[in-house]
């Protein structure tokens, strides 16, 4: 076989963010219902699968707990004073999310299995990549 496995799934999270001194509409508070791929490799175990599905859902279900129905700003932004906001040391951006989203996901993930790629849909139209190849 030439090819590498994978398996994938998705998940949707609700997100507010804004983009500080971004010259477009972006610079105001606004969502965005972004829609999260994600495949993870691995050696195929004994029991026929990379992981198991239920185990992907249960860690990708940590990180929308995280970060679904939230507003996430960069902690030098003033403009909303709301204590509920997720303060990061990074401009949220979705390119900055997936890097994040990835980061966390690769930590969860049983040894031996890692994020091989990650789709970030910010809309319909657009969206970021992640891919291990490009590390």
């Amino acid at each position: 076989m030439n090819g590498t496995i994978a398996i994938g799934t998705e998940i949707e999270l609700a997100i507010a963010h804004r983009l500080p001194g971004h010259s477009g509409k972006c610079q105001q508070l606004h969502g965005h219902n972004y829609v999260l791929q994600v495949e993870v490799g691995g050696t195929i175990q004994a029991n026929g699968m990379i992981m198991d599905f239920a185990d992907l859902a249960g860690i990708l279900a940590e990180l929308k707990e995280m970060f679904d129905h939230r507003t996430i700003l960069i902690n030098t932004d003033t403009t909303v004073s709301d204590p509920s906001c997720m303060r990061v040391s990074w401009i949220p951006t979705v390119e900055n999310m997936i890097r994040v989203f990835t980061e966390f996901l690769d930590s969860r993930l049983p040894s031996g299995r890692s994020v091989k790629s990650a789709i970030l849909h910010e809309t319909g139209k657009c969206f970021a990549r992640y891919s291990s190849r490009m590390r």
